[in-house]
C-alpha cells in the first residue's frame, strides 16, 4: 500500500503527468482538436464518407504509396508542434522552474507528448488494420508507417531549430523593415504580464520531476531566488517565433490552395485537412494568450457576429452551376413564375416533343412485334453506386449483345447512379458518332472506380473554408474555382473527358433515340421541390396530377431548369455540373446557388428519392396510352447500390437520457429511409389501378449487409474489388439472364 501512495505521489509531481491532467481539466479546446483528429482517423466521425480513408491509406499522384504516407507524417509533425505551442502559450507561466532550463520550449515539448505519443501509436494500427484489410504486404505496411514517422521526425526538428533554436528571434531586427515586420507578429501573440504566484512558491513540492529527453528524468529546480521579471523574459523568448510560426501556416494554406491545380503540389487530402486543423489550433493559442479565462465567451460572441455578418448579402459565399450566366437579372422564384411554365399549351408542346422521341425509339424494331420499354432506376450511394450502376449496365448490354443499350429509353435517379448511367451512355454515344471505342472493356470499370474524394477535401481544407483566390472562365462567364470544380475535373480526368459536353449537346441524340434520356432531379433545398434537367424542357413532370381542391402550390413539386432559366443560358450548362447537382453529398460537395430571387440552393436527388421511382411512375402515367398502344409493356431494372431493400427497425429496448432527449427528432431522421421505402409501396400500388400494361421489376442489389461497402467518393482497393466481383458474381448472371429473356 505504501508503494501505491509513493507511486501515485511520484505520478502526480511528474511533469508529464501534470501536463496531461491540466490539459484534461483546462484544455478543452486544445483537446477538442485531439478527438476530431483521433475520431477522423478511428473512423468515429464521417466514416461513412470515407474520411477515415484519407488518414489510413491517403493517395498522392492518385495511388497510396509511401510518400503519400511521408506527407501525412510532415502534416502531423506540424500539428503536433502547434500543439505544443498552443500549450506552451497556455501554460508555461505556471511552471517557472522551465525557465532554469536550456531551450524550455523543447523541454517542454518532451513532457507535452503524452497524447502526441498516443496518437502515433493509434494512427500507426489504424494504418496496419487498413493496409492488412486491404491486402498489403509486411514490406508495405512497414514502410508506410516508417513514413510517418520519419515525415513527423523531420517536420518537428525543422520547426525546432528553425523557428525555436536559440533565444534570438526568427526574424533579424537589425533593419527597419525587419523591426517593422516584427511589429504586428509580436501583436499576434501576447506576453504574459506575471507567473503563477502559487505554481512559484510550491513548485517543487507540485512538480518535482521532468523528461530531459524521452529516456532520462531530472529532478527541477528553485527559481525563487530569480526575478519575476526574468522568468518571465526567459519563459516568452519564443512568443515572437511561435507568431512568426502561425503566419506561416497560414500563408502555408493560401499557397496551396492557389497552387492546388498543379499536380505535384496536390498534396493527400487528409494532410490538407491536418493543415487545417494545425492552422486553428494556432488561431485558439493567439486568441487565448489575450484573452485568458475569456476567451471562451468572447470567441462565442465572435462566432455569433461572424455568423451573422456571413449572411450579410456583401458577405455571402455562392457556389456558381458552371455554364449558366450569372450576369442576367435573377428570376423570381414564385408561385405564379411556377404556373407560367405549365399551361395548357407548354404542357402539351413539351408531351408532343417527348412523344416523337418515343416513336423514334419504337421505329428502331420491328413493325409487327411491339419491344419491350427499358426504363433504370439506378440508386443513389456515392462511388460504390457509381460503379455498381456502371458494371451492371455494361454487364447487360454485353450480355445481351447490345439489346440493353438498345431498348432502353429513359433513366432515372440520383447521385452516384446517374454518374455511373451516364458514363455508360456517353461511351454508347461515342460508338454511334465512330469513335473506336470498347464498350466492354473491362477498364472502364477501373476508371469510373478511381478516387474523387482526394481532391475534393483538398479544395475544402486549403480554399473553400478561407478565402476562393483562384477563378477560370468558362466561355464568356467567370466563375470561382471550389471544391465543385475539383470535383468535376477530376471526375473527368479519371474518365479521360468523358463529360465535356453541355447538357444541350444531348437534345438531338436523345430525340432521335441514339442514346437513351437521362432525367437528372436534384432537390430544391429550399421548398422540397425537384428540380428537372433534361436536355429539353420536361414541364409534364412538374405537376403531380392531383386535381380538385388541392392549391397549385402542392400540385406543382418540380422545376422545369430548361424553361425557367432560359434567359441565364440553361442549354450551356455543363453536363458535369448537372450531374454533380444530382450528386451534392451535404458538406462534401457544395451546394450550387442558382440565380433566382430569393437565391435557391440544390441538394443530392436522393434527398427526396433516392432511385427516382417516383418520377419513373409519373413518366410512365403521363405516356400510358401510347406505352400500351406501342409496346408489349415495361421493364423497370433498378440499380441498388444503397441500403438492403428492407425497412429497418431499431431495436434497442434501454435508452439512455440523451437518447431519450433526441429520439423525437433522431428517430425520425433514422427513419428517413423508410419513408422514401413507404411512398415507393403506395406509389406502385397506384400505379396497379393507373397503368393498363404489364409493369415488371428487375431488381440487381449490391449490398447483402449495411456498410459492407462505404459511402464515400473514395473506395479502397478492396471495396473496389468486392464490387467488381460481385458483378460478375453467379447470383448476378442468374438476374442477367431472367431479365434477357423477358426483353
Amino acid at each position: 500500500m505504501e508503494r501505491l501512495r509513493q507511486a501515485v505521489s511520484f505520478l502526480g509531481g511528474f511533469f508529464p503527468i501534470r501536463l496531461l491532467l491540466l490539459h484534461l481539466r483546462r484544455s478543452l479546446l486544445l483537446m477538442l482538436f485531439w478527438v476530431l483528429l483521433f475520431g477522423l482517423v478511428g473512423g468515429w466521425w464521417l466514416s461513412q464518407f470515407g474520411f477515415q480513408y484519407l488518414f489510413c491509406t491517403p493517395e498522392y499522384l492518385e495511388r497510396v504509396q509511401p510518400l503519400a504516407y511521408f506527407f501525412m507524417g510532415l502534416a502531423v509533425g506540424l500539428f503536433v508542434m502547434a500543439f505544443h505551442i498552443a500549450s506552451y502559450i497556455f501554460y508555461s507561466y505556471r511552471f517557472s522552474f522551465l525557465a532554469a532550463l536550456d531551450r524550455p520550449l523543447f523541454r517542454f515539448s518532451i513532457n507535452n507528448s503524452v497524447i502526441p505519443i498516443a496518437f502515433y501509436i493509434f494512427y500507426s494500427i489504424q494504418i496496419y488494420q487498413q493496409l492488412q484489410w486491404n491486402g498489403a504486404s509486411f514490406l508495405e505496411v512497414f514502410l508506410s508507417i516508417a513514413a510517418v514517422l520519419l515525415g513527423s521526425i523531420i517536420m518537428i526538428a525543422f520547426v525546432f531549430f528553425y523557428f525555436f533554436s536559440t533565444i534570438k528571434t526568427a526574424i533579424p531586427s537589425a533593419t527597419e523593415v525587419a523591426k517593422k515586420i516584427e511589429t504586428p507578429l509580436k501583436a499576434l501573440i501576447k506576453k504574459d504580464k506575471k507567473l503563477d504566484a502559487d505554481e512559484r512558491l510550491v513548485e517543487v513540492n507540485r512538480v518535482h520531476s521532468y523528461l530531459k529527453n524521452f529516456y532520462s528524468i531530472r529532478p527541477t529546480r528553485s527559481v525563487r531566488h530569480y526575478s519575476e521579471a526574468v522568468l518571465l523574459q526567459t519563459l516568452q523568448k519564443h512568443h515572437l517565433s511561435a507568431a512568426l510560426f502561425f503566419v506561416t501556416i497560414g500563408l502555408l494554406l493560401l499557397s496551396l490552395g492557389f497552387l492546388g491545380d498543379k499536380e505535384l503540389l496536390m498534396l493527400p487530402a487528409g494532410s490538407s485537412l491536418v493543415l487545417l486543423l494545425t492552422f486553428a489550433i494556432m488561431i485558439a493559442g493567439a486568441f487565448y494568450s489575450w484573452l485568458k479565462t475569456w476567451a471562451f465567451s468572447i470567441g462565442l460572441v465572435l462566432v455569433l457576429g461572424l455568423n451573422y455578418f456571413s449572411g450579410l448579402p456583401r458577405f455571402v459565399k455562392t457556389y456558381a452551376a458552371f455554364g449558366l450566366n450569372y450576369q442576367e437579372p435573377p428570376k423570381s422564384y414564385t408561385t405564379s413564375q411556377f404556373e407560367a411554365l405549365l399551361t395548357d399549351s407548354i404542357a402539351s408542346y413539351d408531351e408532343a416533343v417527348m412523344l416523337e422521341a418515343l416513336d423514334n425509339w419504337r421505329a428502331k424494331f420491328p413493325k409487327n412485334k411491339n419491344p419491350q420499354l427499358i426504363l433504370v432506376n439506378s440508386s443513389g450511394g456515392g462511388l460504390r453506386s457509381t460503379v455498381w450502376s456502371f458494371g451492371i449496365m455494361q454487364q447487360l448490354d454485353e450480355a445481351t449483345s447490345g439489346a440493353f443499350m438498345n431498348q432502353l429509353f429513359g433513366v432515372f435517379g440520383s447521385s452516384g447512379g446517374m454518374i455511373g448511367a451516364a458514363y455508360m451512355r456517353e461511351l454508347h454515344l461515342e460508338k454511334a458518332l465512330g469513335a473506336t471505342v470498347d464498350i466492354y472493356d473491362p477498364q472502364h470499370l477501373a476508371y469510373i472506380g478511381k478516387d474523387v474524394l482526394n481532391p475534393v477535401a483538398f479544395y475544402l481544407a486549403t480554399n473553400d473554408v478561407a478565402i476562393r483566390l483562384k477563378t477560370f472562365s468558362d466561355g464568356a462567364y467567370k466563375y470561382y474555382q471550389d471544391r465543385g470544380f475539383a470535383f468535376e475535373r477530376q471526375l473527368n480526368k479519371n474518365l479521360n473527358g468523358a463529360f465535356h459536353r453541355r447538357i444541350g449537346d444531348y437534345k438531338d441524340y436523345e430525340h432521335s433515340a441514339m442514346v437513351p434520356h437521362l432525367f437528372l432531379t436534384p432537390t430544391i433545398v429550399q421548398d422540397g421541390r425537384r428540380l428537372l434537367i433534361a436536355s429539353k424542357p420536361v414541364s409534364f413532370l412538374m405537376r403531380s396530377g392531383t386535381t380538385g381542391s388541392v392549391p397549385s402550390s402542392y400540385q406543382i413539386d418540380g422545376l422545369d431548369f430548361m424553361r425557367f432559366f432560359e434567359k441565364h443560358d440553361a442549354p450551356n450548362l455543363r453536363f458535369s455540373t448537372a450531374l454533380r447537382m444530382s450528386a451534392s453529398f451535404p458538406y462534401i460537395t457544395p451546394l450550387v446557388s442558382l440565380p433566382t430571387r430569393p437565391a435557391i440552393d440544390i441538394i443530392d436527388a436522393g434527398a427526396r428519392d433516392n432511385e427516382g421511382f417516383g418520377l419513373t411512375i409519373r413518366f410512365l402515367h403521363t405516356f400510358k396510352d401510347w406505352i400500351q398502344t406501342h409496346t408489349s409493356g415495361v421493364t423497370v431494372v433498378r440499380l441498388k447500390a444503397n441500403a438492403i431493400d428492407e425497412i429497418s427497425i431499431d431495436t434497442l429496448s434501454n435508452k439512455s437520457l440523451i437518447e431519450n432527449w433526441i429520439r423525437p427528432v433522431g428517430g425520425v431522421v433514422n427513419s428517413y429511409g423508410n419513408f422514401q421505402y413507404f411512398a415507393k409501396a403506395q406509389y406502385l400500388e397506384l400505379s396497379q389501378e393507373w397503368l393498363s400494361f404489364p409493369l415488371d421489376f428487375a431488381t440487381f442489389s449490391l449490398l447483402t449487409l449495411e456498410d459492407q461497402v462505404s459511402l464515400s467518393w473514395h473506395l479502397t482497393q478492396n471495396e473496389r474489388e468486392t464490387i467488381a466481383k460481385e458483378i460478375q458474381s453467379k447470383r448476378i448472371k442468374t438476374l442477367t439472364k431472367r431479365l434477357q429473356d423477358r426483353m
